[in-house]
């Protein structure tokens, strides 16, 4: 069994948010899983830290920031490009986070690789209101549907996304992990009502 796993990551890894937080809990999670972890990531901006709990993880930064929706396919190629090189480099099972991402992997040959599904981005508000929007939105799920078809295993993070790539995207090997919450953040609220349930990250 490979118990080496790089994780592709087109967000800043220092800026908490829930899609870092997300990648952050599965890569401690990994690694307490005696896993070596690598996550390759955009450069995190000069007024951001990376997490503690990162501090067993290898981080590989590659030289864009994370500026939003206007630097996406850059960021996307760039990032994918260093996760091919470093997953080789490692032999490691390769972990893509969002399927956009994991549609400009494929764009590079890739398959194969284990998705976690943080959304489907195409019927969101990001691409809604940019010039020529329907182009854009057809464009991303494309790129979100043929990430899903090439992953050996889909993580989802709800039962109804789970449900939907199933059906409408035809994927196979599927899974649900739900966000958690951390208990460590929270300004309020008593430890019982904070832990985290099974198959929660």
């Amino acid at each position: 069994m490979n118990k080496c796993v790089c994780i592709a990551h087109a967000e800043n890894i220092g800026q908490e948010s829930g899609g870092t937080i997300r990648v952050a809990s599965l890569a401690e999670g990994l690694v307490e899983a005696g896993y070596d972890v690598h996550i390759v990531a955009p450069k995190p901006r000069s007024n951001t830290e990376i997490p503690d709990q990162l501090s067993e993880v290898e981080i590989h930064t590659v030289p864009v920031t994370s500026k939003g929706t206007l630097d996406q396919i850059p960021r996307a190629l760039t990032v994918s490009w260093k996760a091919r090189q470093v997953a080789k480099q490692h032999n490691a099972i390769l972990q893509v986070e969002r399927g956009t991402l994991a549609g400009f992997l494929t764009l590079f040959g890739e398959s194969g690789y284990v998705l976690d599904l943080h959304d489907i981005g195409f019927n969101g508000p990001l691409y809604q209101n940019l010039p020529l929007s329907p182009l854009v939105t057809r464009f991303v799920e494309w790129m979100e549907r043929r990430g899903v078809q090439k992953a050996n295993e889909v993580i989802a993070v709800s039962e109804p996304m789970q449900r939907f790539v199933e059906e409408e995207w035809n994927a196979t090997e599927t899974a649900v992990i739900h966000n958690g919450v951390r208990p460590e953040i929270l300004e309020y609220g008593n430890e019982r009502s904070v832990e985290s349930a099974p198959n929660e990250v």
